[in-house]
């Protein structure tokens, strides 16, 4: 009965994407590699003290947050791709983080280095002035 059904069900293979530079893919890379390996207590002290991140939620303390992702975002939630990349960097080279964290961070500065934040062919785009046009003008010299 195993052999009449082999071949009908084929498990379907999975190509992973390749890394695309974003700010959710690099802050969830960040805070996944920081809550893989720290505890909440000692969050507390990694962030503003060993990776000297600063504290940018207005209105509310780090002992605050509910959760480390929470914490974790508390300090980084305002930042632009440059910067996520930047600490993605040195994380990918942290001896405390995990391997596997380190590889998805370096393919993550990888991706970004090289330009691939966004997927899809460039285009050539024309921007137009919105206020006096400028005029050029070509003169032509013609001797006889």
């Amino acid at each position: 009965m195993a052999d009449y059904f082999d071949g009908w069900f084929r498990p379907t293979e999975v190509n992973p994407l390749p890394a695309v530079a974003s700010k959710r893919t690099l802050t969830t890379a960040i805070c996944d590699a920081l809550i893989q390996r720290y505890t909440r207590a000692a969050l507390d002290s990694v962030l503003p003290d060993e990776l000297r991140l600063e504290w940018r939620r207005v209105g509310a303390e780090p002992g605050q947050a509910d959760t480390k992702r929470d914490l974790i975002t508390g300090y980084i939630e305002d930042w632009s791709i440059a910067q996520l990349a930047s600490l993605a960097q040195r994380l990918s080279t942290y001896a405390d983080i995990y391997k596997l964290n380190q590889d998805q961070l370096a393919s993550l500065v990888a991706a970004y280095e090289h330009g691939d934040g966004v997927q899809g062919s460039t285009k050539n785009l024309i921007f137009a002035s919105t206020g006096l046009a400028v005029s050029t003008r070509l003169r032509t010299t013609v001797t006889v």
